[in-house]
């Protein structure tokens, strides 16, 4: 095939809204601009469900470049928790074979949710080894999700990570690239691939917006949403409520800001959860606040047009961007923060390592914890569920990896206090109720004072605007498409080698496994199934 890509296959169980389905749309725009030689995308889902949206919406975006959207639905590599029967792999590989003659695209390949779709993948591989691949990996089975790995070992007979000619991984930060590279990839193979962002004004004219007209047509629009005050501060969290975006501490950040500074604020969250699993998660954080505990609004992102808002105005016109969350594979909202000139108030995660540079700390503060006063037998009881969660993983976690997570463990609320983080879903809403008491929220204001202080002058603040320059020109279509040429051309090396050579299995899983055996990883949150 040479290096010259004509067409692209992309895989993916779905496109439904969320992260990776925006990735995909984005990325197709940013090639279809910006690789002149491109004729043709084919985007192939498992699920009929918003696939055409998806593909009609980057038609549009790409109209007079000359590139073809053509999609394909597949329900045998959809999620097989959703399917009647397991499909057959031979099956699988049948069906992918009719998209020989482009490069395939995968998505997520590895994740558990389709074991017989990763077998079919990693058989090609080593049958043709002319079909070249680019594994794209926003999440790991080995970060803490259990039982998906424990589907994916037992579905699959191949190493889950091969390696030979015809295979690339594309990784979107640089803690996963290190991560494949120690588990033995070899780093030739390892490409990072940034998630393209869209430069500011190219998705709405920029205008003066007004705020507080926007105020008083949310407060007007969504009287079922919240508990929404028009003269207060605007805390904007655009994500989905899913457990890992830990909404409820964003809340409790919200209670204690409006307390410390004698002043309303609204923490505005934009999106429900979407699986069985995380609609759970949603519920709660939903009646939560119907019930009064977190101020502001929830689930307003898709009814936007009901208070004749845009999104990117709710943006520019809030007043502090907040992320709690626990995981990030990238975090699209960071440079939206950029983008949309607001200070942004975020907990410290490893993965923004290589972007930490775009922040100033005039308009940036990244907080470690959210500390939460305990009593001894509140802390004992939180050992006690972490001890009885981890001896539950002995199947899954090396010896080594159990141990530091004991250490780990016997150090939670040591001084008498413990990140509200490590607490399960159902304690941390007794602790939106606790805020009610003064003396508590005293007990909690007085734990987090230094923290309150940095984040209270952060309000006012803009990011400088060679910040904005410098993160639309690291994330633009352009620096995506650089990098996507320069993982066309690394197959030119490897265009003679024997098909022998194909896919040797020289990547540990448990060393990812171990990577990943962290308390921060394992939290409470993610067990929650939506018992109070």
């Amino acid at each position: 095939m040479g290096t010259r890509v004509t067409g692209i296959t992309i895989f993916h169980y779905h496109l439904l809204p969320g992260g990776v389905s925006s990735v995909i749309a984005l990325s197709a725009e940013a090639m279809a601009r910006h690789i002149p030689e491109l004729e043709y995308i084919t985007l192939v889902s498992g699920t009929t469900e918003n696939t055409g949206e998806v593909a009609e919406s980057i038609r549009t975006r790409i109209a007079g470049t000359g590139v073809t959207v053509k999609t394909a639905v597949l329900p045998d590599i959809g999620y097989v928790t959703g399917m009647a029967s397991s499909p057959s792999v031979s099956s699988i590989k049948t069906h992918l074979r009719k998209f020989a003659g482009s490069f395939w695209w995968i998505h997520n390949y590895h994740l558990g949710k389709n074991p017989q779709f990763t077998q079919a993948i990693l058989e090609i591989l080593q049958e043709d080894p002319h079909q070249r691949l680019l594994f794209h990996i926003h999440d790991f089975p080995e970060c803490a999700r259990f039982e998906n790995l424990q589907r994916l070992n037992t579905g699959i007979s191949l190493n889950p990570y091969p390696q030979g000619p015809n295979v690339r991984y594309a990784l979107i930060n640089e803690r996963d690239r290190q991560l494949l590279a120690q588990s033995g990839i070899s780093p030739d193979d390892l490409f990072l691939l940034n998630n393209p962002v869209r430069k500011s004004g190219t998705d709405v004219k920029e205008t003066h917006a007004d705020t507080e007209g926007i105020k008083k047509r949310l407060q007007a629009a969504f009287p079922d949403a919240g508990n929404y005050d028009p003269r207060g501060l605007n805390l904007f969290y655009p994500v989905r409520t899913i457990r890992r975006k830990n909404v409820l501490e964003a809340g409790v950040w919200t209670r204690l800001i409006a307390r410390s500074r004698n002043e309303a604020c609204n923490l505005i969250v934009t999106l429900p959860g979407v699986s069985s699993s995380e609609r759970r998660y949603s519920g709660t954080v939903e009646k939560a606040y119907r019930d009064g505990l977190i101020p502001g609004l929830w689930g307003i992102g898709r009814r936007l047009e009901e208070a004749q808002v845009n999104f990117a105005d709710l943006g520019r016109t809030s007043d502090l961007m907040i992320a709690s969350s626990v995981q990030e594979g990238f975090g699209y909202l960071f440079i939206e923060s950029l983008q949309w000139g607001l200070p942004l108030f975020a907990r410290e995660l490893d993965v923004l390592d290589g972007m930490d540079g775009l922040f100033d700390a005039v308009s940036s503060r990244f907080y470690r914890s959210l500390r939460i006063p305990l009593s001894p037998g509140q802390r004992e009881e939180l050992r006690r569920s972490y001890r009885n969660k981890l001896s539950g993983l002995d199947e899954h976690l090396p010896l080594k990896s159990r141990e530091r997570l004991h250490r780990q463990i016997e150090e939670i609320g040591l001084h008498g206090h413990a990140d509200l983080a490590l607490l399960g879903v159902p304690d941390q809403i007794e602790i939106l109720r606790n805020l009610d008491s003064p003396g508590f929220i005293k007990e909690c204001l007085d734990l987090n004072r230094d923290e309150l202080e940095k984040l209270s002058g952060l309000f006012g603040q803009k990011p400088a605007p060679e910040k904005v320059s410098s993160a639309e020109e690291q994330f633009s279509f352009e620096s995506f498409a650089h990098q996507v040429r320069n993982i066309f051309d690394s197959y030119e090396r490897s265009e003679t080698a024997s098909p022998r050579t194909v896919a040797p299995e020289a990547a540990s899983q448990e060393r990812l496994i171990d990577a990943f055996a962290e308390l921060r990883f394992l939290l409470l949150l993610y067990d929650y199934n939506g018992n109070s």
